[in-house]
């Protein structure tokens, strides 16, 4: 979904319920002006505005965004589906994690390991010097 698009369906729903862009901007709480940069010009819209741009506008946010709602077995199919990547993802992590923490023990064992080997330099040396 592009801005463009999002913008002509926030125009299209506009027209068809026969509201002026001053009328909108009200429902809205912004300015004549912050709406028709939302409708046509260069404004990004943020969450908070499109939500209530859609109540404003008597749609979903899903309609303006998607141009059409999302029926709801399609939206169990998406979410299964981010569910499914995201989990994915997380266990592409733990596993990183698991195998940096492996790394971090056996660089700890090296620097007992060599911890000791000079303090044994050191005994044999001193031992040596007596």
């Amino acid at each position: 979904m592009d801005n463009k698009s999002l913008k002509e369906n926030i125009y299209k729903r506009r027209k068809e319920l026969g509201l002026s862009q001053e009328c909108v901007a009200e429902q809205v709480d912004i300015s004549l002006n912050a709406y028709i940069k939302i409708e046509k010009g260069p404004t990004k819209i943020f969450n908070p505005k499109i939500v209530k741009i859609a109540e404003a506008l008597d749609t979903t946010p899903e309609a303006l965004i998607f141009g059409s709602v999302i029926r709801m077995d399609k939206q169990a199919e998406i979410c299964e589906n981010l569910k499914q990547y995201y989990n994915s993802r997380i266990n592409e992590y733990k596993a990183l994690v698991e195998s940096k923490d492996l790394f971090i023990k056996r660089l700890d064992e090296m620097i007992n390991d060599k911890n000791e080997i000079i303090a044994s330099l050191r005994r044999i040396i001193e031992e040596s010097g007596k």
